[in-house]
């Protein structure tokens, strides 16, 4: 029996952070004067506490196959369902904990956030680890590890504290020199299948 997965979407999702409000000032909407800040800041109450600084929740861990999926980032037991991988996820990156997690490959997503909002200030507000390394520089000094990924943000606008409000991509370095809107098709390899060299 084939199996078929379609991915639509890239790599990493973020769940919260503070976007520009689409009330501009002036625009009859919402005047403002000309000195307030164009950016609604008034429901936010970030937790400004140690813990403050890290995931709080994961809402969606979806690996997509690939080195390590389901093997140890975290490991697949029988019985485990959508939701027991996904408490997994979490007890693997929330709460300042150190372990990681495997998103497989192209397509392999977390849907994560924070118990406070990400406020836009000059210079980093948060940051993404990866799974980059080097090779051996005696050995293969040329050769590395490269699995990067995308980011999307978004704001808890209707207050629900669930990742369903509008989604923004935020462009990474290398954003701008790659491809876009496709997708990639996985199917299940028969179980009867011999491998071919």
């Amino acid at each position: 029996m084939k199996y078929r997965l379609t991915i639509l979407l890239t790599m990493v999702l973020l769940a919260t952070a503070c976007v520009k409000s689409k009330d501009e000032p002036g625009n009859g909407n919402n005047p403002k004067p000309d000195n307030e800040d164009p950016y609604d800041f008034s429901a936010l109450q970030p937790d400004m506490s140690s813990d403050g600084k890290y995931i709080t929740t994961v809402f969606e861990y979806r690996p997509a196959p690939g080195q390590f999926a389901n093997e140890n980032y975290p490991a697949y037991q029988t019985g485990d369902n959508d939701n027991s991988m996904t408490q997994k996820a979490r007890q693997a990156i929330a709460d300042n904990t150190t372990e990681l997690i495997s998103l497989g490959v192209f397509g392999g997503y977390v849907t994560f956030g924070f118990g406070h909002s990400v406020i836009n200030h000059d210079g980093k507000d948060f940051a993404v680890f990866g799974n980059a390394l080097y090779g051996n520089k005696r050995v293969t000094p040329h050769l590395g590890s490269c699995e990067p990924g995308v980011v999307y943000v978004s704001i808890d606008k209707n207050k629900n504290h669930l990742p369903d409000d509008e989604w923004f991509l935020l462009a990474g370095s290398e954003y701008h020199r790659s491809r876009h809107n496709y997708s990639v098709t996985y199917y299940r390899t028969p179980s009867d299948h011999i491998p071919t060299p």
